[in-house]
Parts: C-alpha cells; structure tokens; sequence
C-alpha cells in the first residue's frame, strides 16, 4: 500500500485537535478527513512505527481490526510543527513532486528548509506580512 502524506498530515493535525491528556482515542473515533478507511488506518499504524504516536494496535473480531491511539510523542509534536503552515506544506510538496520517492525523514527534512527560507524572508524584510 501506498504512504498517503496528506493523509498522515491530517490524521497528526486531527489527532493533536481531538486527543487530551486524559482520553485515548479508539478507532471508531477518528474521522478520516476525506481519505478512505484504509489510508487512515494505514497512515495511524506508519505513524506508530515511525514513532509520532503511541498506540495500541491489535485485532478485533468485528472490524479485523483494533487501534486506539494514546497520545502524540515529542518526534510526532516536532515532525507535525514543521508541516502545519499550509504555506510550508504546500511548497513541501511542491518540492517531493519533483522526486519518485521520499520518506517521512526526508519530508520532515525538506518542510524544515522551507520553512527557515520563509522565516529568513520575514526576517530580512520585516515589512513582510505573516503567513
């Protein structure tokens, strides 16, 4: 299966709006903000793997399948404050378009130089209006 970033976009940005310190999420919780079931469950278990969430991921007898999520880890908060900006994400992916194949280390890596370049523009001209 293919990794949907946009999906793993949204599901992080979901994720921070919707968890609190005190409830876990289960998969009958989520919304999939547009994607299929399968891009959502997928995108939450690569997350898991990829270390930006805790998770809990087993098997259910009804729905094949059972995810209830705990919390966003400190890699997650980090790798989801650099693609947040609308502005970031969309030059980012300006940017993976020109490439066959990118993993989410290297998405990270790139949404982080655009965003420095577009804080270096704000800072070397201080009239420029905020993003």
């Amino acid at each position: 299966m293919k990794l949907n970033h946009d999906c793993i976009r949204k599901t992080l940005l979901y994720l921070e709006e919707t968890l609190d310190c005190y409830n876990s999420l289960d998969l009958s919780d989520f919304a999939t903000n547009g994607f299929s079931k399968e891009d959502t469950l997928y995108s939450i278990s690569k997350l898991k793997e990829a270390g930006f969430i805790s998770a809990s991921i087993g098997e259910d007898i009804i729905d094949g399948i059972s995810i209830t999520v705990h919390e966003i880890t400190w890699e997650g908060h980090k790798f989801l404050d650099t693609i947040r900006d609308n502005r970031v994400w969309s030059e980012t992916k300006n940017i993976l378009s020109k490439v066959s194949s990118c993993s989410i280390s290297f998405i990270s890596t790139i949404a982080s130089q655009v965003l420095t370049n577009l804080i270096s523009q704000y800072v070397g001209n201080p009239n420029q209006p905020t993003a």
